[in-house]
C-alpha cells in the first residue's frame, strides 16, 4: 500500500522545475553541525532530545575555595560527557541526528571521535529520518543497541542554490522515504 507520508518534498529556490531532482531518501535543508560534512556507509544513532551536559534535581550551591577545586568539578563533568561519547563511538556510529542543541563540550568530542552530527529541530523531521535511516528514536544519551542503530549509504552536506542541504542517500538499501527536491 501507498503511503504519501513517504513522500517528501524539500523547496529550494534559485532554478527552473526542470532542476528537481528525486533523492532515495531524505533530504533536510540545513547543514549538518560541526565540521564533518560528508560519512559513507554510515552507522546512525538518533536522540529525541539534544546532547546536553546533565542537570541537577536540585538547585545547590558549591563552595570553591581553591582554583585546583574549580578545575577539578570542570574536569568531571567534562569526564563524564566523553564517557558517554566514546561509548557512542564504541558502538560504531559515525552519523549522529539530534532533536535538540548540542553542548560544545559535546560537539568537541563528537568532532574528535570523528563523528557526524545532524540537528533537526521538528520532532516530525525527525521521526522521518529514523524511518528513512530505520533507526529508532532514543530518549537517553547513551551507545545504541544493534537494533536501535539505523543505516545510510552516504549522508553528505551540499549546497543546493544558495541553501545547505543534509541529504541521506540510500544507494543499495530500499528507503521507507523519497524526497523531491524543487526548484
Amino acid at each position: 500500500m501507498f503511503n504519501v507520508d513517504n513522500v517528501r518534498t524539500a523547496k529550494i529556490l534559485g532554478s527552473a522545475i526542470s532542476d528537481a531532482q528525486v533523492v532515495k531518501g531524505m533530504v533536510i535543508t540545513r547543514g549538518a553541525e560541526g565540521t564533518i560534512k560528508k560519512v559513507l556507509k554510515a552507522k546512525v544513532a538518533c536522540y529525541a532530545d539534544g546532547i546536553t551536559t546533565a542537570k541537577t534535581d536540585a538547585k545547590g550551591t558549591v563552595y570553591i575555595e581553591k582554583a585546583a577545586e574549580l578545575e577539578g568539578y570542570a574536569k568531571t563533568e567534562e569526564d563524564a560527557m566523553e564517557a558517554k561519547i566514546k561509548e557512542i563511538a564504541d558502538a560504531g556510529v559515525t552519523l549522529v541526528v539530534v532533536g535538540g542543541t548540542v553542548h560544545e563540550m559535546a560537539m568537541h568530542f563528537l568532532e574528535r571521535y570523528k563523528i557526524m552530527i545532524v540537528k533537526t529541530p521538528s520532532k516530525f523531521e525527525l521521526r522521518r529520518v529514523c524511518q528513512a535511516v530505520k533507526a529508532e528514536p532514543l530518549v537517553r544519551i547513551a551507545a545504541p543497541t544493534p537494533e536501535q542503530t539505523g543505516y545510510v549509504d552516504e549522508c553528505i552536506v551540499e549546497e543546493i542554490g544558495s541553501t545547505q542541504c543534509t541529504i541521506f542517500k540510500q544507494v543499495k538499501e530500499d528507503s521507507a522515504i523519497a524526497t523531491i527536491v524543487l526548484r
